[in-house]
């Protein structure tokens, strides 16, 4: 059961999984940029204490897939008031894919696959969700995907729109995630995982 504290309701059943579905899913538009991402210097302002958003009119910073790499691995711990584990495989052909897994109450409630993918000069961050199950029912509808658009990525950390990627040393990795619940108000979801074996 997914309980997220800013929605205050499970998601046990058809009706309240589809509601939070959709507020999932207009949350993260509202954060994900759609727009073609040119190459130039960026403009950014604070989201939350660790997210920043890319500023009307700005476009992502220059980057290459491999300025990813310290994500490269498998990495587990907790979020969401559950266990996740995120996996990223290494630099290729442009492009790094990963999964992610959500367990609560030892059962898996959602599942992620991503890309980060090379893109006129830039990164893109492109994501797919999906329920656990039959068919494997997916929040995106078919062609589409929810897209974070690069800000800037230095070192260990690399800012997306309303989404962090922080490694703290070579085994530990914070994720921040901003996100606006139906009451409008604005939030931080922050992942701590340690690398795993295997």
């Amino acid at each position: 059961m997914i309980r997220f504290p800013f929605q205050g309701m499970p998601c046990g059943s058809a009706a309240p999984a589809a509601r939070w579905r959709l507020l999932a899913t207009a949350a993260l538009v509202l954060m994900a940029r759609t727009a073609t991402l040119p190459s130039v210097l960026t403009a950014q302002s604070p989201l939350t204490d660790n997210t920043i958003r890319l500023d009307s009119g700005a476009v992502s910073s220059t980057a290459r897939v491999t300025d990813f790499s310290f994500l490269t691995g498998r990495w587990t711990g907790e979020g969401l008031d559950g266990e996740v584990e995120e996996i990223w495989s290494a630099p290729a052909a442009g492009t790094m894919v990963g999964t992610f897994r959500l367990v609560q109450q030892g059962r898996p409630t959602l599942y992620e696959f991503f890309a980060l993918e090379e893109h006129e000069g830039t990164v893109a961050f492109r994501l797919k969700h999906f329920d656990p199950g039959p068919g494997l029912p997916g929040w995106e509808e078919r062609g589409r995907e929810t897209l974070f658009t690069l800000v800037r990525v230095e070192a260990d950390t690399a800012w997306f729109h309303g989404l962090t990627f922080r490694r703290d040393g070579p085994d530990a990795l914070t994720i921040f995630l901003a996100l606006r619940g139906s009451d409008q108000v604005l939030r931080e979801e922050v992942f701590r995982l340690t690398r795993a074996g295997g």
